[in-house]
């Protein structure tokens, strides 16, 4: 795919069998490096990922994926009830809207995701200790 938008779109043919070798290795090498990065090129890589976030909100979205069942509907309510009164719950749902769209995050949502991510072990071990006691039940997104 990437030929061939490199050879169509780019007018790769004209410039050259040189010019669309490189391209493909330069293409490869932010794909998959093969060296590590130094700070100047990591420094790049917001740059680019906020980039293709630009280009993928320009790609048409299926209608049908857009649709919410009437259990996704309640599960987003229950989440804007809690996000509404826990601020940071409500940055997590930034951050997660950020990641969706292929934005960059910066060090404050790092650090929420690192709060969230320690979190979440101990809220599945209180909803499992809830659940077995009875005092909540067992509904959640994934079931």
């Amino acid at each position: 795919m990437v030929a061939i938008h490199l050879a169509v779109i780019q007018d790769g043919p004209w410039r050259g069998a040189d010019w669309f070798k490189t391209s493909l290795d330069v293409l490869m090498e932010l794909a998959v490096p093969n060296t590590g990065l130094d700070s100047d090129t990591a420094a790049l890589l917001p740059d680019l990922q906020r980039g293709i976030g630009q280009s993928l909100q320009t790609v048409p979205v299926d209608r049908h994926a857009m649709k919410l069942s009437d259990e996704d509907v309640s599960h987003v309510m229950t989440l804007r009830d809690v996000g509404e009164h826990f601020g940071l719950v409500s940055e997590l749902f930034d951050v997660c809207e950020k990641i969706l769209h292929g934005e960059p995050l910066d060090e404050s949502d790092q650090r929420i995701l690192k709060l969230a991510s320690n979190a979440a072990p101990f809220t599945r071990f209180a909803r499992k200790v809830a659940v077995v006691k009875g005092l909540t039940d067992v509904t959640s997104v994934t079931s």
